[in-house]
């Protein structure tokens, strides 16, 4: 029964979502608290099964989280996005950390959590409500901007969470500074720059090693291998699995500049297995335990609630225009950009997590934190989607077959299925990106060596492959194409 409820809300839950116009996180979220405990009671929060996925999830959205942060987007526009993240984080941060003291509800540790939460920031949330949106210097700022403060505010929280430990068992009030919590977080930053510099070699190997073995995903195996590792290495340092998640992702991430084939093999299945199953599950977990009613009933935690919420998206707003006006966009561009800012769902709520688990934070002050990152991320999504008016570009998969299409021109073709089946042999052997395609050459079946709107929209309509970003990918229907018309076509080639 708890089942079927379940997955019938993870799955609705993004269909509604859609048809609202917000992120479907948020959705999975409000679904497990209207019929959780604190909402119709249908579901309680006592089934060790389901915190068990939820935990699981939570470690697959920090380890993706890592894996989204391409420092290439800063590379590109370093000066805007340093100033974006540098504004949206510091301001934030004080803001958050003067508010939080000036008050009586929060200790200490509670108070630069907070400030943390502030400054937050969520690529992996923000990337996919940015992706209908022309503008492309645009939308890399914003999620530059992102990325700084999401690693930021993580390596802030672990710093806390690493010299910060609770006096006696229990509930940690009042705390100590732990003599070992400063050496322990330099160490495991220390580990992390060694892993980051070995992991690329040792992938390499491996899988030179497998070789021609073709154990079935063994790339998949061995990335799940590899975080968990990172994140035993982190819960064995005193830091939380969620740090070794983030950092994993951010090390596999360097790891693709070296084996750039290692990562579009792992990126769409490590997101399908998250984004399908574990991450939906977590959020309807969080919602859940979101225990709303609580802060309601006490008047000075219902005007600090406000006061928060006001507070966390102004500041953020703020930052994020007024650096944004000085990297000289402009004033309507500026306050997207400062909306944007506010998306700190996933990292408001693993810092939400890690500080109630680690006895950090009280439990209102947990539904304090969620409730702000829950909000803050809606009212950013639907600004940034109704408020902006931003000139959207064509649709999913229309947008990624564009950036192709535009590099096509006039197409001469005896045979479609034949010239399918070479594309598809090019693309399986080697990566094979939409930037390859002036310079394609197939058996000379194409004019002028360039793959066409023709060509390119007959593989994409049948399904034979799937365009991600700048990538063109074989689909499993493309791998039946190619196994059916056997070896048989000739080799493509790349010319100049």
């Amino acid at each position: 029964m708890v089942l079927g409820v379940v997955a019938l809300s993870i799955v609705v839950a993004p269909l509604l979502a859609t048809r609202v116009g917000i992120p479907g996180v948020i959705a999975e979220f409000l679904v497990g608290f209207i019929i959780g405990p604190y909402g119709l009671g249908l579901i309680r929060n006592e089934y060790e099964w389901l915190s068990f996925i939820g935990a699981l999830g939570l470690v697959f959205l920090m380890f993706l989280a890592g894996l989204e942060s391409d420092p290439e987007i800063i590379r590109e526009d370093f000066k805007a996005i340093i100033l974006v993240g540098a504004a949206s984080f510091i301001l934030p941060l004080t803001v958050g950390l003067a508010f939080a003291l000036s008050t009586s509800l929060y200790s200490f540790v509670e108070a630069m959590l907070l400030a943390f939460l502030f400054s937050a920031g969520s690529a992996g949330v923000l990337i996919p409500i940015l992706r209908r949106y022309a503008d492309r210097r645009l939308v890399h700022i914003m999620i530059g901007g992102a990325i700084v403060d999401e690693v930021l505010s993580l390596l802030g929280m672990a710093l806390i969470v690493s010299i910060f430990t609770p006096l006696i068992p229990g509930f940690p009030l009042p705390l100590q500074i732990s003599p070992w919590g400063v050496a322990l977080f330099v160490g495991e930053i220390l580990i992390f720059l060694v892993i980051v510099r070995l992991l690329p070699k040792g992938i390499e190997k491996v899988i030179k090693k497998v070789g021609e073995k073709r154990v079935e995903e063994f790339e998949v195996r061995l990335t799940i291998l590899l975080m968990l590792a990172l994140v035993v290495v982190a819960e064995v340092l005193s830091f939380h699995a969620v740090i070794g998640a983030f950092l994993a992702g951010l090390a596999l991430r360097e790891a693709a500049t070296v084996n750039p084939e290692f990562y579009d093999i792992v990126y769409p299945k490590i997101t399908t297995i998250g984004y399908g199953l574990l991450i939906p599950v977590f959020f309807f977990t969080i919602g859940l335990k979101a225990n709303i009613t609580g802060l309601e009933a006490e008047a000075l935690a219902a005007i600090a609630l406000a006061l928060a919420l006001g507070l966390a998206f102004a500041s953020k707003l703020a930052g994020g225009y007024v650096a944004s006006i000085a990297a000289k966009l402009k004033r309507r561009d500026s306050i997207g950009v400062g909306f944007a800012m506010n998306v700190r769902l996933s990292v408001g709520i693993a810092i939400a997590e890690v500080g109630l688990s680690s006895r950090l934070i009280a439990s209102n002050t947990y539904t304090l934190f969620v409730v702000i990152s829950v909000v803050t991320t809606l009212v950013a999504a639907l600004g940034l989607s109704r408020f902006m008016k931003v000139k959207p570009a064509v649709t999913e998969p229309e947008e990624e077959l564009f950036i192709c299409v535009l590099r096509g021109l006039k197409v001469e073709l005896e045979d479609v299925d034949d010239t399918l089946h070479e594309l598809l042999q090019m693309a399986s052997r080697r990566r094979l990106t939409c930037d390859d395609i002036p310079v394609l050459n197939i058996k000379e079946k194409v004019s002028n060596r360039e793959i066409t709107l023709l060509l390119i929209r007959e593989a994409v309509s049948r399904n034979l492959i799937e365009i991600k970003g700048n990538m063109i990918l074989v689909t499993p229907k493309g791998e039946k194409f190619l196994r059916e018309r056997g070896g048989g076509g000739g080799e493509g080639e790349l010319t100049s």
